[in-house]
């Protein structure tokens, strides 16, 4: 995959957590073996539309690619290809750090494909499955992540309409919103027929399910349905895929003790998901609305997390302002502490330790490593506070705050949202029993890294570079395949290629200006 240099988020640190590696789907005899300029190597994964593939560019474009490959019965169906080539000329509008970019796509005689950017990395559905539930800072990440992809695809005058956890691919540089294969078109098109029921019945909004008009607001629903999901472990309408799950979503009230799940998390995020799950469209916040507030949650966090005693869940009285943002300062310090955790850091409640949640850096940093059959979750090392990043701004919050580690640099509209809602400021304790913590800085910035090194230093390389798509085992040993991965990452770049992790490869690498590194300790 070309190295791509902007809409990246800064990697500070990961630490390595078990993750069982997913099942690998060999090409069947009845697979197609090219589409386009793509040969297909594996399946990634199947639907409803047709099947994924893992394919490589024999011309030397894009490297790799997810190409789905639309069912004969459908392709073969005259009228399927008219409103294919309509959609996805719409699709190829939508621009954004946070959705996988449209390669190509093609109506040839035999086959009808679309490729995507590939991102290796899991799904949100598979983190939850296998790691459980993430915490609160995680959430409002992932949320400050995928709410600016659902307002660039309703700029683009689409809506998704199968916003889903098995839909966020997490990646090196945060989520992703992928699969717009029952996307539509603000003038109606759509690659289903007039009348069909599209999209997964436990994340569709109540509009959808009655086949009524489905707006950005019908996105902003269902984001709010998989946010539940990744807090409470559930839908908040309940699982299935039958017509009672339907009709809860049409009709009914939202499961009360699924989103008190939510609020035992964090009350801020519950109150703002119960806003998105309204009935009426009309009601909920607009996109924008909804990312800005994550945003500006993120900034005036304390990056050390809150006491145990400053979780305590807020009365009811205020949804967005609580007991435990008392105990807090009203904004984030200008410069972080340097390396000595927050109290709240180190004790875990008794909640967390019944259940593990993902911290923020899994749930958006994570990195799926499939390098000679070897799947790796990478995930944001909290026992220490890195090196103050970069002051940013944003127009939603005064003042100049500090970021917290790996917020997305993706620039939200101009316009700011007109809201009475208070930001939500406190973020939960980062869980710190990891002990295979590794910082990114402070492993390999120390100096230059070369053929035969070994150690943190070397596996810390290799977790980038098999995080912008290159093949690498992460071992910790710098041996032939590492050098010939930097190598590839160096051309890319348009630097002198000699296989050597020098300072010229590590500022585009670490996206980090000269003398940001610290010494290993």
């Amino acid at each position: 995959m070309p190295v791509q240099h902007r809409g990246r988020s800064e990697i500070l640190a990961y630490a390595v957590v078990d993750m069982e590696p997913p099942p690998v789907i060999p090409l069947r005899k009845s697979d197609p073996r090219q589409a386009g300029p793509y040969r297909l190597e594996a399946v990634l994964g199947s639907g409803g539309m047709g099947r994924v593939y893992l394919g490589r560019d024999t011309t030397g474009g894009a490297g790799l690619a997810a190409v789905k490959v639309i069912r004969p019965e459908y392709a073969e169906d005259p009228l399927f290809r008219k409103r294919f080539e309509r959609v996805v000329g719409a699709l190829d509008r939508v621009k954004g750090a946070h959705i996988v970019r449209l390669l190509g796509s093609g109506c040839d005689e035999d086959l009808v494909w679309v490729a995507t950017e590939y991102i290796p990395g899991p799904t949100l559905s598979d983190v939850v499955t296998e790691r459980g539930p993430i915490d609160a800072a995680a959430a409002w990440r992932l949320l400050a992540d995928v709410g600016p992809a659902i307002e660039a695809i309703w700029r683009a005058g689409l809506v998704h309409r199968d916003l889903k956890p098995s839909n966020v691919i997490l990646g090196a540089d945060g989520a992703r919103v992928i699969d717009f294969g029952v996307v539509q078109a603000g003038d109606g098109t759509s690659l289903t027929a007039t009348g069909q029921n599209v999209g997964t019945p436990a994340y569709m909004s109540p509009e959808q399910t009655r086949g009524l008009e489905v707006t950005a607001a019908s996105d902003v629903f269902s984001l709010a349905s998989t946010l539940t999901y990744a807090v409470a472990g559930q839908a908040p309408f309940g699982e299935g895929t039958g017509v009672d799950v339907l009709h809860r979503v049409a009709f009914e009230s939202l499961r009360e003790e699924v989103l008190d799940k939510v609020a035992d998390v964090d009350a801020e995020l519950a109150a703002l998901i119960r806003t998105c799950l309204d009935k009426d469209p009309e009601r909920r916040p607009l996109p924008e609305t909804v990312f800005r507030t994550a945003i500006g949650h993120q900034l005036s966090a304390p990056t050390g997390g809150p006491s145990p005693a400053a979780r305590k869940r807020p009365s009811p009285r205020a949804p967005f302002q609580g007991e435990r943002s008392e105990a807090l300062p009203a904004a984030a310090p200008s410069v972080p502490p340097a390396e000595s955790p927050a109290p709240g850091a180190t004790a875990a409640p008794a909640a967390s330790r019944k259940r593990r949640r993902l911290t923020a850096g899994a749930a958006t940093a994570a990195v799926l490593v499939a390098a000679g059959g070897t799947v790796t979750l990478l995930q944001q090392g909290d026992s220490r506070t890195p090196a103050a990043p970069r002051p940013e701004t944003s127009p939603a919050v005064s003042g100049n705050p500090t970021p917290t580690p790996g917020i997305s640099k993706s620039a939200p509209p101009s316009t700011p949202p007109t809201t009475d809602r208070a930001v939500g400021k406190p973020s939960s304790p980062a869980d710190t029993r990891n002990p295979t913590t590794l910082d990114l800085r402070s492993a390999v910035c120390a100096a230059e890294i070369a053929s035969g090194a070994h150690g943190d230093r070397v596996k810390a390389l290799q977790l980038l570079l098999a995080g912008r798509g290159l093949h690498v085992t992460v071992d910790g040993q710098f041996g032939e395949a590492t050098v010939t991965a930097l190598k590839a990452f160096q051309a890319e770049a348009g630097i002198a290629v000699n296989g050597k992790a020098g300072a010229e490869t590590k500022k585009l690498l670490y996206g980090m200006a000269r003398g940001r590194c610290r010494s290993v300790r």
